[in-house]
């Protein structure tokens, strides 16, 4: 079985950052961009008020895994994680970043994970 994760790391301006509201709905629009079932959350935690690293931390459960965010207002970045053990587009995500965000800088990864048979051995 492979399992997918799409990391996108940006930059953004603090006041989008440090938005509770609009990280929360950006990541239930990544669950619906991507057609994937919402089982709990958005889980948030504001830390914008901390002096050293301040900014959101807010996830939310989906049916194939979860999807995640991070951001560091003071720096002005942001990490978002969309781990699912089925296939997904990643076009739609990236669109939403863009479009909620508008990032001064974008960088993506994607990593295929293979869940190795009993034991732990290929083949």
């Amino acid at each position: 079985m492979r399992t997918h994760h799409l990391i996108i790391d940006f930059q953004s301006t603090p006041s989008r950052l440090g938005d509770v509201q609009l990280v929360e709905n950006f990541l239930l629009s990544c669950c619906r961009a991507v057609h994937m079932e919402l089982l709990a959350g958005p889980y948030t935690i504001d830390l914008t008020w901390m002096s050293a690293n301040p900014g959101v931390t807010s996830f939310i459960v989906i049916s194939t895994s979860h999807i995640s965010i991070h951001t560091f207002t003071q720096q002005g970045w942001a990490f978002l994680d969309l781990f699912s053990c089925v296939e997904f587009e990643t076009q739609p995500i990236e669109d939403l970043v863009h479009k909620v965000f508008a990032p001064t800088y974008a960088r993506r990864q994607e990593v295929a994970r293979e869940v190795l048979p009993e034991g732990g051995k290929n083949g």
